[in-house]
């Protein structure tokens, strides 16, 4: 976990801990290392011009050891070719009919029920996690829009495509409130809300957004579509998580929270 990284490089963060210019600037250092590298151990500890390696062979031990062999895998190059798409496809929307038939229109003989088997070999081995869209609905749960994680963000180095600072942030902060046990949900309507963060009948609305920057096309775009969901929702309190941005956006009775991650993940009470 992000905590357990900062122990282990030698920063202990406490409830409502006060930071002094130099721990801050240690704690935003090793934040960005952590968004880039992720948090296993032996990455951590290794160069940079390591990191691709190992985490490659990571892929390769799960793919060989923990599926191929377990499970007994036949078609060796659909799993590859499915390890791959999500290693450049997380954060965003997964359909396993979107795959099905970009393999087919390949010529490449597979079966959806195949697809589906080994995507679930690939969560049952902790690589991916899906998040459901918010739904009160079973029967719309079961046919609706999904996002995939990462286990750990560092598998992004093991992949061909290039690094989106964004998208592994969100991942980052995904993983975390995972960590915490909280229900969590994706909100799409006329708009898109990253995640839905819920405790009984408390529903709190969360964006994720890795440079806000106040007044420009991004900053509209994140606040439009946070109040957008609050006022559907009618809740009235909704937070965007940043690298190290804070402000508050009051309209009437709904009010935006921009909050810092560290602070987010370690300081605020979420709900």
């Amino acid at each position: 976990s992000l905590k357990e990284y900062f122990r282990f490089k030698g920063i202990e963060i406490a409830d409502n801990d006060k930071f002094s210019t130099r721990k801050m600037s240690a704690v935003s250092r090793h934040l960005k290392k952590y968004i880039e590298y992720g948090g296993f151990p032996e990455v951590i500890i290794s160069e940079p011009f390591e990191t691709n390696t190992l985490l490659s062979e990571y892929i390769n031990s799960m793919l060989y050891r923990d599926i191929i062999e377990r499970y007994g895998v036949k078609n060796i190059y659909v799993i590859k070719f499915l390890i791959n798409y999500i290693l450049e496809n997380y954060g965003t929307y997964f359909s396993i009919n979107k795959i099905y038939n970009f393999l087919i229109s390949q010529n490449i003989k597979t079966g959806k029920d195949i697809l589906y088997n080994y995507f679930q070999h690939l969560e049952d081995s902790l690589f991916v996690f899906q998040l459901e869209k918010m739904s009160g609905s079973i029967k719309k749960s079961v046919n609706t829009f999904r996002k995939i994680y990462l286990s750990d963000v560092g598998y992004v180095r093991a992949g061909k495509a290039k690094i989106n600072y964004g998208r592994v942030f969100e991942n980052v902060v995904y993983l975390e409130m995972l960590r915490r046990g909280l229900e969590i949900h994706l909100y799409r309507n006329d708009f898109e809300c990253d995640f839905i963060v819920k405790n009984g009948k408390t529903t709190l609305p969360v964006q994720v957004c890795y440079k806000l920057k106040d007044k420009t096309e991004t900053f509209q775009r994140e606040v439009s579509s946070l109040m957008s969901t609050m006022k559907k929702l009618n809740v009235k309190k909704g937070y965007i998580v940043t690298l190290d941005e804070s402000d508050v956006y009051s309209k009437g009775k709904y009010e935006i929270i921009i909050v810092p991650v560290i602070d987010f993940l370690f300081f605020e009470k979420i709900i």
